[in-house]
């Protein structure tokens, strides 16, 4: 099936977007696995993150993955999302991940991209049924509402805050999964992470749609609300004038972090920021002290900055991805398009394989190999035309 779909759609493109879709679907087919009855995954075909390092399922990899499976088996693809939705909790929480040994992480959960996802899947699929999907995340709007919000905003954090866990404030970090990110050095749960609250805004209007397919007017105009309320308190919260930036809040302290990460491009790719904002965050996207070429999980001027460790300065690509996109939606299009060619041309020239994340300055393939989610934004880059 994904073979018809790659050969009719690799013909619209050159030689580079050819052989990239044809590497990233190759690498999403070769994380296939099979799981046993009776498990958490109870027998189902998954698609895991890389079967050189991570044997099980986990939440916000398999929406991704979801994404672009879709585009050629439905039915796959909406399996990735069922797993995590035949396991929510009472709290309405959707597990953090799932093993293929019958072990779970059920202490956190990773960032709300569910509800996105199955949006952008049900517009390519008009006559897709998502009553269940839509009950599914009506509970999961409850668990963050009731388990990670502060005041009006949302923050991450764990079920594991009695007293003695040591592992309390790293699980609230893992919950974000930007696990050791410069973003958390003073501590993730004390945090409004921008990122999260963008994420809940695409929520809403991801439940917005799903309840005017269902022809539910009154539930349209509640998400509807809910949308619009966030939208306003991420920009009057969130930016950081001095910096001209989007950052993190530490409601605690009550004062913004000054942490610059592409995290902060999230209201453009949700498009709730001003011609000015976006204009500033622009800047800091084309200037080589900040984020130009390759758009690293925190600045390069930052002094916790480094190339090579996980969240701490790394190119991952889903963070890159929402970036240019965001730049794209506001008409920075020869930037965005720029940054495009640039990250592409270091995911040909890596030619051993397609890597969970990049060294931000040589573009170098680091940590897992054959990294499914970096397969995804690959084909979702090139097929979104950006």
């Amino acid at each position: 099936m994904e073979e018809k779909w790659l050969n009719d759609t690799v013909e619209k493109y050159g030689e580079k977007e050819k052989r990239l879709l044809n590497r990233a679907v190759t690498c999403l087919k070769a994380n296939m696995s099979s799981s046993e009855k009776g498990t958490f995954l109870d027998g189902r075909t998954i698609i895991i993150p890389s079967k050189n390092a991570y044997m099980g399922v986990w939440n916000w990899d398999s929406a991704f993955i979801a994404l672009s499976v879709s585009r050629w088996d439905l039915d796959l693809a909406l399996s990735q999302i069922e797993i995590f939705f035949e396991n929510q909790d009472k709290t309405g929480m959707f597990p953090d991940a799932l093993f293929l040994n019958g072990m779970a992480i059920t202490r956190t959960s990773k960032p709300p991209v569910f509800a996105w996802v199955l949006m952008e899947i049900a517009k390519r699929n008009k006559d897709l049924d998502v009553k269940y999907y839509y009950e599914k995340l009506v509970k999961n709007e409850k668990f963050w509402c009731n388990h990670r919000k502060a005041g009006d905003l949302f923050h991450y954090d764990a079920f594991t805050r009695e007293e003695g866990y040591e592992g309390y404030e790293r699980d609230c970090r893992n919950e974000s999964g930007w696990d050791n990110s410069v973003r958390w050095d003073n501590g993730a749960e004390n945090l409004w992470a921008i990122d999260l609250n963008c994420y809940m805004v695409l929520f809403y209007r991801a439940m917005a749609y799903f309840a005017k397919r269902l022809n539910r007017k009154k539930e349209v105009a509640l998400w509807e609300k809910k949308e619009r309320f966030l939208s306003e308190r991420i920009e009057e919260v969130f930016w950081n004038e001095e910096k001209g930036f989007y950052c993190d809040y530490d409601f605690d302290l009550e004062q913004s972090t000054e942490v610059l990460s592409p995290a902060g491009f999230m209201p453009l790719f949700i498009k709730i920021a001003n011609k000015e904002r976006a204009e500033k965050c622009c800047q800091k996207a084309m200037d080589e002290n900040c984020f130009y070429p390759m758009i690293p999980t925190v600045s390069y001027n930052n002094t916790e900055y480094s190339p090579t460790n996980f969240w701490r300065g790394p190119t991952w690509m889903n963070t890159w991805y929402f970036a240019v996109v965001g730049l794209y939606n506001y008409g920075y299009t020869t930037l965005a398009k720029d940054l495009k060619k640039y990250m592409l041309e270091v995911c040909d020239k890596e030619k051993r394989d397609i890597f969970e994340y990049y060294h931000s300055k040589t573009g170098e393939g680091i940590g897992a190999a054959q990294f499914s989610w970096s397969a995804v934004f690959i084909i979702e880059t090139i097929l979104n035309n950006i």
